[in-house]
């Protein structure tokens, strides 16, 4: 072929190339492309994970572009999921609602973020230590220091719980580490709150989020004491044993402002509005636009290159893209809502089964469908990477625990391995997430190839910690001495068992 030839080919080849169609990438303003990946993602899971039912509301600006729901509200009589009359227990992305009665409350001056909370509180006392008070920013981020309990949160009965202050006087745990120091999840954090809810604005938890959240937005089909018609449509919440279904009983939560919310998806797409749109809804403003930017904002990282908190919202970093959210689990229903402000939408999520890995799943592929990221390969590792991940692996445990009863002995330890080539694999026995595999970009920090998990460990004169970001949480985890290792522990007690049979025997 001659060179004039050639030269007419391949501007033959070019026009053709540039004149093809390029596939466009999906967006969420093409509302059939979302209700189709929904659909059909939401009806897989629930075919082959054997989930009964689920709830689904996107909100894009102001308009809600898909509110679905997928599969049985009650698997024995058949029922349906309705998004607008089918309630579900949201758990704790009542947090939320909790923090925004707060934010009133700071809003109108009758609070300060940085106040002590003693000096607000009426009928529940938080103890003196480490020199520095508990504050209410503190107790919003999950960073007031302290322990956690697992047990006597809810009460099996219909009867009306106990008072919510009367509960935390007694029940109200320890401070075990000085606050602002780390973040460790508390459900009796956020409860306290609440009763500060109530001894500031004078009337009972519950009645204010009505009056002051819930009526003005619009949701109806909300409430942290539903009453009969509410419960009579409340999905059936189920665990999960293989292909077996248990349907679970209902229960009386006694911290409901960190857990207590039973609402619609319906109703959950107005409050995801209000956050999108500065606080307000048709009108009706629960929030000023600042006040709903502070919530937003970030207030707390354990390392400047690992997502944080916001005013109760979690940070999730996908690629450069900052989500906001919050997770709930309660006996039979998993739950998420998520928030993307920088792209205006935001969504509400909630299974009415006992696992929270059906939301993470949802949640990566949600994003990575419509939130465009180009991931360059993570660096090679630096010379000294393997004997770095050598010095970092050993068990470890959640900073969130319990250290006051026998059910300390029940905390999943995580276990950290070095796998070769300077990589970890971090994992927790028991835990409903596959382990991460992660990889050092910079010494003793790690991230996931393609993926959004990352960590960091520190060591000094206190010990080793592993600060984690992963499933949408900011997570801190402490290092173990040899004899608290699973290995030593069941050793121990293999040996005492070996010791009490001979004495028997």
């Amino acid at each position: 072929m001659s060179a004039r030839c050639a030269l007419a080919a391949t501007l033959a080849l070019a026009a053709l190339v540039a004149a093809a169609p390029v596939a466009a990438r999906p967006s969420l303003d093409d509302a059939s492309d979302v209700e189709g990946f929904v659909t059909g993602f939401l009806e897989a899971e629930l075919r082959e994970r054997h989930v009964p039912g689920a709830v689904f509301v996107l909100v894009r600006g102001d308009r809600v572009v898909l509110a679905r729901g997928f599969g049985l509200a009650n698997v024995a009589a058949q029922t349906p999921v309705d998004p607008k009359r089918t309630a579900f227990r949201v758990a704790s992305v009542s947090k939320l609602f909790t923090a925004t009665a707060v934010m009133q409350l700071v809003e109108e001056g009758r609070l300060g973020l940085d106040d002590d909370v003693n000096a607000h509180l009426r009928s529940v006392r938080v103890p003196e230590a480490f020199g520095e008070p508990v504050r209410v920013r503190h107790l919003l981020t999950h960073t007031a220091g302290l322990d956690d309990r697992f047990v006597g949160m809810a009460a099996l009965t219909d009867e009306p719980p106990e008072a919510l202050a009367a509960h935390l006087a007694r029940r109200l745990p320890a401070r075990v580490f000085p606050p602002g120091r780390a973040i460790s999840y508390s459900n009796y954090g956020i409860a306290l709150l609440g009763v500060l809810v109530e001894d500031v604005g004078g009337k009972p938890f519950e009645v204010t989020v009505d009056e002051r959240i819930l009526r003005p937005l619009g949701m109806p089909r909300s409430s942290f004491r539903p009453d009969a018609a509410l419960r009579a449509d409340l999905a059936t919440g189920y665990a999960r044993r293989g292909t077996d279904l248990r349907p679970l009983p209902w229960d009386s939560v006694l911290i409901g402002p960190a857990g207590g919310l039973v609402a619609t998806g319906a109703d959950m797409a107005r409050f995801v509005r209000a956050n999108l749109r500065g606080g307000a809804v048709d009108g009706a403003r629960v929030l000023r636009p600042e006040t709903l930017a502070e919530m937003h904002r970030t207030q707390f990282r354990h390392d400047p290159e690992l997502p944080g908190v916001g005013l109760a919202f979690h940070e999730r970093e996908h690629g450069p893209h900052r989500a906001l959210e919050h997770a709930g689990d309660w006996g039979g229903f998993a739950s998420l809502l998520q928030l993307v402000p920088e792209s205006d939408f935001g969504f509400f999520l909630s299974y009415n089964v006992d696992d929270p890995g059906l939301r993470e799943r949802f949640a990566t592929a949600f994003l990575t469908r419509y939130l465009s990221v180009e991931r360059p390969p993570l660096p090679e590792p630096a010379a000294g990477a393997q004997e770095r991940a050598r010095a970092v692996a050993g068990w470890y445990r959640w900073n969130r625990t319990t250290r006051a009863d026998l059910t300390k002995v029940f905390a999943p330890p995580v276990h950290v391995v070095a796998t070769g080539g300077g990589e970890v694999r971090i994992g927790s026995p028991g835990s409903p997430f596959d382990p991460l595999a992660l990889r050092e970009v910079a010494p003793d920090r790690y991230a996931a190839s393609g993926g959004d998990e990352a960590a960091v460990f520190r060591t000094d004169e206190t010990g080793r910690e592993l600060f984690l970001s992963a499933f949408g949480l900011p997570l801190a985890c402490e290092g173990l001495a040899w004899w608290q290792t699973p290995i030593a522990l069941i050793g121990g007690a293999a040996l005492f068992l070996a010791m009490l049979l001979s004495a028997l025997f």
